[in-house]
């Protein structure tokens, strides 16, 4: 979905949040059209209220906290994901007799 911001109240980083959310995804998903490419219409990609905030420095707070915690959860995907390597290594050692217990 591409969204053109025309209001300089709206914060993009707040409306690419929103266009993440489950809320969205759903919209879109219940109003799309076509199974070899879906679509979704102008018309229904209009009817979508988005619930904003009026201050723009809250739309960016919202925004940033949302990041943070993205960056957080890739994170830690990122140590889950070497700590596997590592747990993979050592059962080969201690199968194979490399490290003896």
């Amino acid at each position: 979905v591409i969204i053109r911001k025309f209001d300089d109240d709206v914060n993009s980083e707040f409306l690419y949040w929103y266009a993440q959310s489950n809320a969205f995804q759903r919209y879109c998903v219940a109003f799309t059209s076509g199974t070899t490419v879906p679509l979704l219409s102008q018309k229904n990609l209009k009817r979508i209220i988005i619930p904003i905030p009026k201050k723009v420095k809250e739309q960016e707070k919202i925004a940033s906290i949302l990041s943070t915690v993205e960056h957080k959860i890739l994170s830690l995907i990122n140590r889950k994901t070497k700590l596997e390597y590592i747990k993979r290594d050592l059962i080969q050692k201690l199968l194979t007799g490399q490290i003896r217990v």
